[in-house]
């Protein structure tokens, strides 16, 4: 029993007297997670765009070996 309860006792922890910084507070998290949405946003974009032109590509092509 007595090694279950050594066990579950956190080791090494210290507390500190920093205050903690939220992640959002900081600007270069800010500018990171802006620039992470725009190229989210442009490569959903281009995507779509890409998938536009192969869908016509497609359609060219079938239409062209059904003889229309």
């Amino acid at each position: 029993m007595g090694c279950i309860l050594n066990a579950q006792t956190p080791q090494h922890v210290t507390q500190t007297d920093d205050e903690q910084v939220n992640f959002w507070e900081s600007n270069t998290a800010m500018i990171i997670g802006g620039v992470l949405i725009l190229v989210l946003i442009i490569a959903r974009g281009w995507s779509k765009k890409v998938h536009k032109k192969r869908d016509e590509v497609i359609n060219e092509k079938d239409n062209k070996e059904d003889g229309i």
